[in-house]
């Protein structure tokens, strides 16, 4: 019953007038040995691998054969093990995934657990385990780990942690629209997924504003930045980790604005002095 994972030495006791040992693996003579103390020395290995050896000797006296003797063994030559292959460690998943192994030697049953919470056995290779991690987990790390049997004795394990992160990150400009027509002060909206916890603001690629208190805005005086083209640019953190960016395009136009206003303060004025 002992299981055999290199080279040995196949050593006997013998009593009386023994004289002679033969070998034989599976029934097949391999040695015969005529000076004690009769050993055999062969590699298991070279023969089989996760299968079962029967190691026989036959004793003989003057040549008659006396009696015989034999043991039954398990090769077990290549390391068993069980591997994760799928999700890596450090890894951040969003969406459902398949956790995939590799194995090697008699591995014939995987357990495959979640928090050291077991989830799932298979017995079938390839050993696999479908499951959506965003029903469990949200911005929070995940175990996952493997353990390895073989013919219900537990080989190994292996684990990996993951990150799950299921809420799509996002920052999107709310006001103004692109291609708006903006005069004076400005306040820029923005909405934000709920893990954004700052919200940069840019004009024309300059940063004026860092805002790290939802609901995320920024007053923008347009008269600072003159009439024409300018685009406006938001990028949005979690825990200092860039996770996204909205940009649009707008027209600052005060001009128009400041000669209506004259028009409008200076026109009646006009209308005075010809009824003069």
């Amino acid at each position: 019953g002992q299981t055999v994972s290199e080279p040995i030495t196949v050593t006997t006791s013998v009593q009386g007038c023994i004289d002679t040992v033969e070998f034989y693996v599976d029934g097949v003579l391999k040695y015969t040995d005529t000076t004690a103390p009769f050993e055999y020395y062969f590699d298991p290995c070279l023969l089989k691998e996760d299968e079962y050896m029967t190691i026989s000797v036959k004793g003989y006296c003057s040549g008659a054969f006396i009696n015989e003797d034999s043991v039954t063994v398990y090769v077990d030559c290549v390391p068993s093990y069980v591997t994760i292959t799928y999700p890596s460690d450090g890894q951040t998943v969003s969406e459902p995934i398949t956790v995939t192994t590799s194995v090697q030697g008699c591995i014939d049953t995987v357990e495959f657990y979640v928090d050291g919470v077991l989830k799932y056995t298979d017995t079938t290779a390839p050993f696999e385990y479908y499951f959506d991690p965003c029903l469990l987990k949200e911005d929070e790390y995940m175990t996952i780990s493997v353990k390895g049997y073989c013919s219900g004795a537990f080989i190994n394990e292996d684990s990996v942690t993951v990150y799950v992160d299921c809420v799509l990150s996002y920052v999107t400009i709310t006001y103004p629209q692109d291609g708006q027509t903006v005069s004076g002060r400005v306040v820029i909206t923005v909405d934000a997924s709920s893990d954004i916890d700052a919200v940069e603001f840019y004009i024309d690629g300059v940063l004026m504003k860092t805002d790290t208190k939802a609901p995320f805005s920024w007053g923008w005086n347009t008269k600072k930045s003159g009439d024409g083209l300018h685009t406006i640019t938001v990028k949005g953190y979690a825990g200092g980790v860039f996770m996204d960016d909205d940009t649009i395009t707008v027209i600052v136009s005060n001009s128009s604005i400041a000669l209506l206003s004259w028009l409008i303060l200076f026109l009646p004025m006009g209308i005075i002095i010809r009824k003069h």
